[in-house]
């Protein structure tokens, strides 16, 4: 296993009814002294709908996402974390969030799927039900302080940026995914 060029990326559905409230605001379920973080999602009205906690662990960094009204019915979405923790813009897209997180390897490719690829910011696609998210994910393709995989947390820090649609993993830039529909920018807390 050495050989792998980046680390795996594991996607974990959790149930709805899994007990996280956005209302409540809970303080996270781990007592780590490692760095953690959050990312409050907008929407490209500039509206808040919810929250994504981040944790740096030994291995990679879990993500937990628990939003709601993220988009009309349900359906698989792409998520990608961008190179600037920059929402501002949001009835044109996000823009000056930047691509996504990347070692700046020469051809690099978008994609967990492609064989040039992935960027460091590629995560699975996040599957939204009624509207609503709540999902976690782990990742050791970037951590917050940079000790494993990309550092988010840099001077330019990160993002997160929700599209349309489901990403294939494949296609160039983002996978097919469309248009931003959310973002969140990453803050260490």
């Amino acid at each position: 296993m050495s050989s792998i060029k980046h680390g795996l990326v594991f996607g974990l559905f959790v149930g709805f009814f899994a007990g996280w409230s956005l209302a409540g605001a809970e303080s996270l379920p781990y007592d780590y002294d490692k760095p953690t973080a959050v990312a409050d999602f907008i929407n490209t009205e500039g509206e808040g709908i919810g929250r994504a906690e981040l944790i740096q662990g030994p291995h990679g960094m879990l993500i937990m996402l628990h939003l709601e009204n993220v988009a009309p019915g349900s359906g698989f979405h792409g998520i990608h974390m961008h190179q600037r923790g920059d929402c501002s813009d949001p009835e044109h897209g996000f823009p000056h969030a930047g691509g996504h997180v990347h070692d700046g390897e020469a051809g690099q490719m978008h994609g967990l799927m492609h064989p040039d690829g992935p960027h460091a910011g590629d995560l699975p696609s996040i599957y939204v039900h009624e509207g609503v998210l709540k999902y976690e994910l782990f990742t050791t393709f970037a951590s917050l302080d940079g000790s494993i995989g990309e550092k988010l947390l840099g001077e330019d820090g990160a993002s997160f940026i929700i599209h349309e649609n489901p990403d294939d993993h494949y296609t160039q830039p983002v996978g097919g995914a469309g248009r931003p529909i959310a973002c969140a920018e990453i803050r260490q807390q």
